[in-house]
């Protein structure tokens, strides 16, 4: 069997001789045509993954929510501390702790308006409407530990308040889809 060789043109004058192998196939990249398209779609190529990778590690960082070192988020005053999901996801149950020695919380409108409160743990003792918020008393004495478990019905930032006592948390979750 003879030997063939192919020429394949390149920019400018040159040709490059091609050897086909033992099945007769011409096999090369032709990484020598459209040469501006590659180089161009190496460069896409490049920011694609570079594109990937970060956002993985933002994922793996907690900025899509539910875990990792930012998706959790904290408001400490004086006498109380609230400790919430600063990414939370929309129709998906979530909790708010809430470390206070007052026994009563007030929830502004703003939350009423962007939570539904699933439960309360422990059960306040009375829970009464104030200009369009709730108040939650509690009769427990000491430290108090409440786990308000809310399930987000919007999207975007969503800013509210929390008051316990004279404290006032000024809270502002990302709330994705």
């Amino acid at each position: 069997m003879t030997r063939q060789t192919c020429r394949m043109p390149r920019r400018g004058n040159e040709d490059v001789a091609v050897q086909p192998d033992d099945e007769g196939r011409h096999n090369h990249l032709e990484l020598h045509e459209y040469p501006r398209f590659q180089r161009w779609f190496w460069k896409f190529q490049r920011l694609a993954w570079t594109a990937l990778f970060i956002g993985i590690v933002a994922a793996l960082a907690g900025l899509t929510g539910d875990g990792g070192i930012l998706s959790m988020a904290r408001s400490q005053a004086a006498g109380s501390s609230v400790s919430y999901s600063a990414i939370m996801r929309r129709s998906r149950p979530d909790t708010i702790q809430i470390t206070s020695a007052v026994a009563k919380i007030w929830l502004d409108q703003r939350f009423i308006a962007t939570f539904d409160i699933d439960v309360i743990s422990p059960m306040p003792v009375v829970q009464t409407s104030l200009d369009g918020g709730l108040v939650l008393s509690f009769a427990q004495a000491g430290q108090l530990h409440i786990a308000l478990r809310v399930t987000p019905k919007t999207v975007l930032r969503q800013p509210f308040s929390i008051v316990i006592g004279p404290d006032q948390h000024e809270l502002s979750p990302m709330i994705l889809p």
